[in-house]
């Protein structure tokens, strides 16, 4: 990393704009209750005032500069008037070119210029009512300023009006306060003022400012007893950690982005004895946490039939992962879910953390029927007499084959422990793996395994979407009730041609709304499974797999809570999932839901291996009683219809369901050294195993701030709620303890 500077102290607190870089970059400041514009040397640091601004006191102003014409732009207060100003001034010239009123209730205003449109975007609060913060556009020229979007309730800036602005995505940032003081980082849409991202600042952000050569946002925040620099994706709002420092402090607002030299440059303050230092910093080589390391992929002659006679065979995908291992470690073998096998590998940065200290082999293997391990082609795959042989029997003597294969074909020691994991569905087959091969698989961590749902009347119907929309209200308790009553509204209008065709208008379909109960059945099913998934990939980070903001159900509650009839803000709410990527003019419902979705949860629906899979499996041995009532939840109700999925099974599959046979043929309430781990932010915890028995070594943890299996995700010491964190030192501990009796008792 490159970090070049020059030390001097900065007298007083500044909010300072760098122009350029290095020592030819020029700094300009203001000081508190001073009403001048000042130049800092970037060599000397000696300060000298270019001029008067006007009568302003700046206290907590901001500035901001359109480095093309060498104009500075402050905010600022008339101590006489209390009249918030915009000034501009001319550096080369030192002529004050503007300088107008602007309609704020406070100095705590953020600017930053916008080279899209010559214009100056601007966030503070509103003048006739100070509790509510207003969007602006302040036109220069004609010195008028214009609203865009609504107005937002009872919040309040952070440290200095922190903001910047994005002109590729057209996006304007600012780190602010809600009225629960707590902090949080935005993204507008400079075109309508929309809350596109919503994320906690759980850095202390001090400063905000744009590379366009990689369209990142860059901020500075003081955490951890050090100078951090986070990075976010400046279209998905994916933060990184890009650089942690001991240094003491870090001046406010105080950096610059230049794009081709790729170097950031800002006033810090590395230690007590040096003061302030200019430093000037190469981006490219910031220290990132990465993706989990590259596997080695391989493949295995697997037996189609485990059980029956039958000569045929298929290749089977595993992954191995094997630096970390050291003799004396365990095996972290990973069962493969209702997806690519990367798609866990990559999505369980923990288990590498723990396996990176422990010194583990790791070894991932993909499900039967998904992913690349298709037995034999779409057509074959998919007969009916083929695809009884995916069951979950079948997959846990798969993994077993594969375990044995592996440890010969590595020279593992026959005595290892072999500790399982799984998230979701793999969560379960890793607990009752733990019942049928308790001689193999010594432990199991299971994390958000709704084992409890396929007992059948274990859970009460309604509960999925009661957490659903319980989630939903975090926010603000009145976004459900805004949800019902633009349901209401649709179920009005549905019954005339007219009303139909303003549905369609109001929630942009590419088709008009058919006539009948079908078709608004429909659009019920398409709103519930966005709203189902936000809630399940509520990540307090941005997920760059889903293309979703983070903590994205309190993002589509802001949606909701805008300005226009509740049936268009219900659709832009769902849009957080169905528009992530911000570029549809129109829903296209069948493309973004399948109809048996409803009735077993299979996602892309016929043409997609994995949801072809999984809606057999959810005919066959995985039944989930998911419905609506509209008292606990915020959807029309729909009670739970068993008859209905029996029916469709029979037609698609020529299955029938097996509501009880796993709780059955896998009790696992007796099994020990288990680790059950359930986020109360996920819709299937009360699925959950919740209450267990230490006397066997089961564990139950409970994290109140994570969403679906989120304890399995790599450590992100910027984003991670304590309860998370707490979770994974909790899982940690016990696995240390468990790998060391199993090694005692393996080698008696």
């Amino acid at each position: 990393m490159a970090v070049g500077g020059t030390s001097f102290v900065v007298v007083g607190v500044w909010f300072v704009v760098v122009i350029g870089l290095g020592q030819c970059a020029q700094l300009y400041g203001l000081m508190p209750e001073q009403p001048n514009l000042y130049q800092i040397s970037p060599v000397t640091g000696a300060v000298s005032a270019v001029g008067p601004i006007g009568p302003l006191a700046f206290g907590q102003g901001s500035i901001t500069a359109d480095p093309e014409q060498n104009l500075v732009y402050a905010v600022g207060a008339n101590d006489t008037n209390s009249i918030i100003y915009l000034v501009a001034y001319e550096t080369a010239t030192a002529n004050r070119e503007l300088y107008m009123p602007l309609p704020y209730g406070g100095a705590t205003t953020a600017i930053q210029w916008d080279s899209t449109r010559g214009e100056i975007n601007a966030f503070g609060p509103r003048k006739d009512n100070n509790t509510y913060y207003q969007f602006k556009r302040v036109d220069t020229t004609s010195k008028k300023t214009e609203d865009v979007g609504p107005s937002m309730n009872h919040v309040w800036f952070n440290i200095n009006s922190v903001s910047a602005y994005d002109p590729e995505y057209d996006m304007f940032w600012v780190a602010i306060l809600d009225y629960n003081d707590i902090p949080w980082i935005k993204g507008f849409s400079a075109a309508n003022g929309a809350v596109i991202f919503n994320m906690k600042d759980n850095y202390g952000v001090i400063s905000l400012d744009y590379d366009s050569g990689n369209h990142q946002i860059y901020a500075l925040a003081l955490k951890d007893g050090g100078v951090q620099i986070i990075t976010f994706d400046s279209k998905t709002g994916m933060p990184k950690l890009a650089f942690s420092t001991d240094w003491l402090d870090a001046l406010s607002e105080v950096t610059s982005i230049d794009s081709k030299s790729r170097t950031l440059t800002g006033l810090f303050m590395k230690d007590s004895t040096q003061g302030w230092m200019l430093v000037t910093i190469n981006i490219d080589t910031f220290e990132e946490p990465g993706p989990n390391p590259d596997p080695v992929e391989l493949w295995y002659t697997q037996i189609f039939d485990h059980f029956e006679t039958d000569d045929r065979m298929f290749q089977q995908r595993f992954l191995v992962y094997a630096d970390y291992y050291r003799a004396g470690g365990p095996m972290f073998f990973t069962a493969g879910g209702e997806s690519d096998v990367y798609g866990g590998y990559h999505h369980n940065g923990f288990q590498f953390e723990v396996a990176s200290r422990v010194g583990a082999f790791i070894l991932y293997v993909e499900h039967r029927f998904y992913g690349e391990s298709l037995p034999f082609s779409m057509e074959e795959t998919y007969t009916w007499d083929n695809i009884k042989r995916l069951s979950i029997e079948q997959a846990m003597a798969d993994n077993v084959a594969v375990i044995q294969y592996v440890k010969t074909l590595y020279g593992l020691p026959a005595n290892m422990p072999i500790i399982a994991w799984g998230g979701s569905y793999a969560g379960e087959l890793v607990t009752y793996m733990r019942v049928a091969y308790p001689d193999i698989i010594h432990a199991s961590v299971a994390g958000s395994a709704p084992v409890r749902y396929h007992t059948f009347g274990d859970v009460k119907n309604g509960d999925y979407f009661a957490v659903t929309t319980r989630d939903f209200g975090h926010k603000n308790q009145n976004c459900p009730n805004l949800v019902r009553s633009a349901f209401n509204e649709i179920i009005a209008k549905d019954s005339t041609p007219d009303g139909r065709q303003w549905i369609t208008e109001q929630l942009r379909l590419c088709s008009p709304l058919e006539e009948g109960e079908d078709a608004l059945r429909l659009v019920a099913l398409w709103i519930e499974n966005a709203y189902a998934q936000l809630a399940m990939l509520d990540y307090p980070w941005p997920n760059s797999g889903a293309v979703l903001p983070a903590w994205p159900i309190d993002v589509s509650c802001d949606v909701m809570l805008g300005t226009g009839s509740l049936t268009y803000l219900l659709g832009q709410s769902i849009g957080v999932l169905y528009n992530n990527t911000l570029d549809l003019k129109c829903f296209n419902i069948t493309e973004e839901y399948a109809y048996c979705a409803d009735l077993t949860g299979c996602g892309g629906g016929t043409g997609d291996p994995n949801a072809m899979s999984w809606d057999y499996q959810s005919c066959t041995e995985l039944i989930s009683n998911v419905d609506t009532n509209n008292v606990t939840d915020m959807f029309p109700p729909y009670p739970y219809d068993y008859e209905e999925l029996c029916e469709y099974c029979a037609e698609t599959w020529g299955a029938t369901p097996d509501p009880l046979g796993l709780s059955t043929r896998f009790d696992w309430s007796n099994s020990t050294r288990i680790i059950f781990s359930n986020g109360l932010i996920d819709p299937w915890w009360p699925g959950g195993v919740l209450q267990t028995s230490v006397a066997l070594e089961q564990y139950s943890i409970i994290i109140p701030q994570a969403a679906h299996h989120l304890d399995f995700y790599g450590s992100d010491p910027v984003n991670d709620p304590v309860s998370v964190v707490k979770a994974r030192q909790q899982e940690e501990g016990i696995l240390n303890e468990w790998i060391a009796e199993i090694n005692a008792e393996l080698n008696q």
